[in-house]
């Protein structure tokens, strides 16, 4: 059974090594996205590098990479609690094995994650997503204050573990999202038309 467990775990971070932002710039586009913007392997990247079409189809290869990775505990039957495998996945987008390390900064995938294992979280991750970015007009804040509350979730819902589990994510999430901060401090972000 540990060796399933373990198995599972690597499966997860495989799957979520997967790197659609390449893929599809690739494939449909015959460009790399690593070379254009943020030079990032996320659906903000391929919107803003390859339009709307290629933005949302990244965000769902996203987004679906982390629910399918979190349903393994489920399909193979395994006693492994979805969210922790589903760090594996946010984790192998981040620094996927297939693309040098170099991935997304852990939002759709995250999404994805909570999506299969916490609905209602990830629907409320999805609006404060979206409300903070509307008010702040910065896609990165609304991406912070995404992380930070999905944190603040659990800690409210008395899972402390799993709180920390996810304010550590938010602190990789700061550090992934380093050079929009930077950016930010000098008055070079880009606003969010909205």
């Amino acid at each position: 059974m540990v060796i399933l467990e373990l198995f599972i775990y690597v499966l997860a971070y495989l799957i979520g090594s997967i790197p659609f932002a390449l893929i599809i710039g690739k494939l449909m586009y015959q460009k790399d996205v690593r070379e254009f913007n943020s030079r990032n392997l996320g659906a903000t990247n391929s919107l803003i590098t390859l339009g709307i079409k290629a933005g949302i189809l990244v965000a769902l290869g996203d987004i679906g990479k982390g629910f399918f990775a979190s349903a393994l505990p489920m399909m193979l039957k395994v006693e492994v609690d979805p969210i922790y495998v589903g760090i594996f996945a946010i984790i192998g987008h981040c620094f996927p094995v297939f693309a040098s390390f170099r991935g997304g900064k852990a939002v759709a995938t995250t999404i994805g994650v909570l999506l299969f294992s916490i609905p209602w979280l990830s629907f409320f991750a999805i609006f404060i997503l979206f409300a903070a970015t509307y008010i702040s007009k910065y896609l990165f804040i609304g991406s912070l204050s995404m992380g930070f509350s999905i944190s603040i979730s659990y800690l409210a819902l008395n899972d402390l573990n799993k709180s920390m589990l996810f304010l550590g994510l938010f602190v990789l999430m700061i550090y992934l999202h380093r050079s929009n901060i930077h950016n930010f401090i000098h008055k070079r972000e880009v606003k969010v038309r909205v």
